[in-house]
């Protein structure tokens, strides 16, 4: 009737809104990217019902009383599809039958499915935090070694950004090298004057014939071929949706010797070198800056009456000058100006010898207080949690980065590692670790208030075990979806299997909302059934279609940048394609064997109530003409 209809639609909305609600509150970068999304389906699902139950029934009652004249040819085409139906349904009544004789191989074979679904795909499909983009965006960081004078780096950076405009497409290229001593700026955060970054912003993807990763690999031949180019790393931008993330692939070594550090990041390259999928490997420092330590004579500054303090001091004013004042110019800040040395007089680190130091005797020569000796040192430190710290990062190609992480650890698990040292996989593989546990708690807390709004619904606590059967089911065939689109296990796909649970089960509800009501007005149970796929397999299939075409351009990626959420499309389309007909199978036959069991049980309990009750009668019966005849 018209209330069974409204309470499963009902039932339908609230049960996908409320396996999404957990994740607005998952926390971290899952609440962050999810959440809009999420209040935007649950306020749609929520203003759907709304029209669903006040403004489609007055216009239908207005539409289905006027006369209905001769069917223009959409409504001829559209007829057609009730043949269709009727011969789908047909087909399931005639399977349906043989599964109802065959409930345990039925069953048996549905849970072979999923678990070689589970067990077989994920690992052919690989993890990624978010899936690859074409943003149309490309970074290139590069670094040469750490004595290499700027002209040279100017050099080398010519020659890159001559590469870059040969290619089709560059709109634009911005190219920053080194950073500022003491500012915030571009290129901070361990850079030196030998170190670069260039973004490259490319024609979006529909106007070029080539992908953004093919042309990044063409770039990564030619610079493999540039004089004095140590490493670089050449990636999409979004290549690590965190921005905190150094690398997709990051590998921290950390210790109290830098020396050792060095030696083992030499290990860790060693080991990683060749490896499928890896590429662009690099280290974050090296010991190759040359550094002058200006040994001063503490006796032979008593000789001139000055301290080694004042000779450090006035040192650092000849090499980084000291400031003098300011130049002021009206609406814009205060530049500095700083006295110093000219660049010509202290080129050559031995002409440091020669400048002149005040004493109170007069000025004197360096060298005669001092003598400077070269050492090689790493240009920065970095340091985490106060330890010593190297990294070893690369970026992913072909593989998925939980793929490349998992060999990469097996790989470094051969590396030996000194008592005090460290060895940790970090990067995008550590931020999916983090992610997986968030949208678990939220996947774990969306079930259990599903189960609880069916019990409540159906005031059962059987029933919901009937209709969350069917999440397995959509499960499976979500994964074989990603595996037939290539794409990886993402955020966006669990969010798409999240969204999938809830929406899958509304399958269940018309189904199982059916045969409760035929069996209440005495209808034979597995006739319910045959009757409940015959009459809701329109409504289910109605559902499922056009749920499926509204995923379709995310699915099929039709505009630039639904690549990022393209396998939720994925997931949710095959999933209900799969699912919806698995379940018209699966879930009644599930049904009649839960019954089953529930009939036996009823019976096995009333019979050893039953046969437990009786002797205890009989004995206080004997008992009594005992005292009786006493």
């Amino acid at each position: 009737g018209t209330s069974e209809i409204a309470l499963a639609v009902t039932a339908g909305m609230f049960t996908t809104v409320i396996v999404l609600v957990p994740v607005m509150f998952a926390g971290g970068y899952t609440q962050k990217i999810m959440q809009p999304l999420n209040l935007m389906i649950s306020s749609t699902l929520v203003a759907s019902l709304l029209v669903a139950l006040t403004v489609v029934p007055l216009m239908a009652s207005r539409l289905l009383r006027s006369e209905r004249g001769k069917r223009n040819l959409l409504e001829r085409v559209v007829a057609n599809t009730d043949r269709g139906i009727s011969l789908l349904a047909r087909f399931y009544l005639a399977v349906l039958r043989r599964a109802l004789k065959w409930k345990s191989v039925t069953l048996l074979l549905a849970a072979a499915f999923f678990v070689v679904s589970v067990k077989t795909v994920p690992a052919l499909i690989g993890g990624e935090l978010m899936p690859p983009m074409d943003t149309g965006i490309v970074n290139i960081e590069f670094s040469t070694p750490s004595d290499l004078a700027p002209r040279q780096v100017e050099r080398v950076l010519g020659e890159i950004e001559k590469m870059i405009y040969e290619q089709k497409g560059v709109e634009t290229v911005s190219s920053v090298v080194g950073s500022e001593p003491g500012e915030i700026s571009f290129g901070g955060g361990g850079a030196t004057a030998q170190t670069g970054k260039i973004t490259v912003n490319l024609v979006d993807r529909t106007e070029r014939s080539e992908t953004i990763w093919e042309i990044e690999d063409k770039w990564r031949r030619r610079l493999r071929r540039i004089a004095d180019l140590r490493d670089f790393r050449v990636s999409e931008y979004g290549a690590t949706p965190l921005s905190t993330t150094r690398a997709p692939l990051d590998v921290i070594i950390s210790g109290p010797d830098r020396t050792v550090l060095s030696r083992l990041a030499d290990s860790c390259l060693s080991a990683l070198r060749g490896m499928p999928g890896l590429v662009d490997v690099r280290r974050s420092w090296f010991t190759d800056k040359t550094q002058y330590r200006v040994n001063v004579d503490p006796a032979l500054c008593l000789v001139y009456k000055t301290t080694t303090e004042d000779v450090a001091r006035q040192l650092k004013a000849v090499v980084k000058g000291i400031p003098a004042s300011n130049m002021r110019l009206s609406g814009y800040l205060d530049i500095p100006i700083t006295v110093r040395y000219a660049e010509t007089d202290i080129d050559d680190p031995k002409q440091l010898e020669e400048v002149y130091v005040s004493t109170p005797l007069g000025p004197v020569p360096l060298r005669a207080l001092a003598s400077s000796v070269p050492a090689s040192t790493q240009p920065f430190i970095t340091r985490e949690r106060l330890r010593n710290t190297i990294d070893i990062t690369g970026v992913n190609r072909i593989y998925t980065i939980a793929q490349v992480a998992a060999e990469a650890r097996k790989r470094l698990a051969a590396v030996p590692v000194p008592q005090g040292y460290t060895i940790d996989v970090a990067g995008t593989a550590a931020d999916m670790k983090t992610g997986q546990e968030e949208m678990g708690r939220a996947l774990k807390v969306g079930f259990i208030l599903l189960y609880i709004l069916l019990v409540s619904m159906f005031k059962s606590f059987r029933h919901p075990f009937t209709i969350m059967a069917a999440i397995p089911l959509a499960v499976a065939g979500a994964l074989w979806g990603l595996l037939a689109f290539d794409k990886p296990m993402c955020k966006p796909a669990t969010m798409g299997m999240i969204l999938l649970g809830g929406t899958i089960v509304n399958n269940s509800i018309l189904l199982l909302d059916f045969i409760l009501a035929a069996r209440a007005e005495g209808v034979e149970k597995n006739e319910a059934i045959l009757r409940s796929v015959r009459l809701r397999i329109r409504p289910i299939l109605m559902t499922t279609v056009s749920t499926i075409v509204g995923l379709t351009p995310l699915v099929l990626e039709l505009a630039v940048g639904l690549e990022r959420m393209s396998p939720l499309g994925v997931v949710a389309a095959f999933g209900l394609f799969i699912g919806t007909f698995m379940t018209m199978i699966v879930i009644p036959v599930f049904y009649s064997s839960l019954d089953d069991l529930a009939r036996g049980a009823g019976r096995a309990v009333r019979f050893l109530t039953g046969f437990e009750g009786n002797p205890i009668n009989s004995r206080r019966g004997e008992n009594s003409s005992r005292g009786e005849g006493s």
